[in-house]
């Protein structure tokens, strides 16, 4: 298996929502692989990290100013 075909898969393989043959393929790779054994270890502790930050409140209409500002990038785009 190559590295990048993990990488694609690790948030899915930290949630155990790959199929069990692809669960035990990436393992493997994992275990003989440095690399990707060192990125698993970081999502990790960003996971960690991430669930022990306190939820804030978020000032009024803040979600609807963000929402106007993605559509307006979004029609730049085009």
């Amino acid at each position: 298996m190559e590295c990048q075909l993990v990488m694609n898969y690790l948030s899915e393989y930290m949630d155990k929502g790959l199929h069990p043959d692809l669960l035990q393929d990436i393992a493997e790779h994992i275990k003989e692989c440095p690399n990707c054994e060192e990125r698993l270890t970081l999502l990790n502790l960003a996971e960690e990290f991430f669930t022990t930050l306190e939820e804030v409140d978020l000032p009024e209409g803040y979600s609807e100013r963000v929402e106007k500002l993605i559509r307006q990038a979004l029609e730049n785009r085009e």
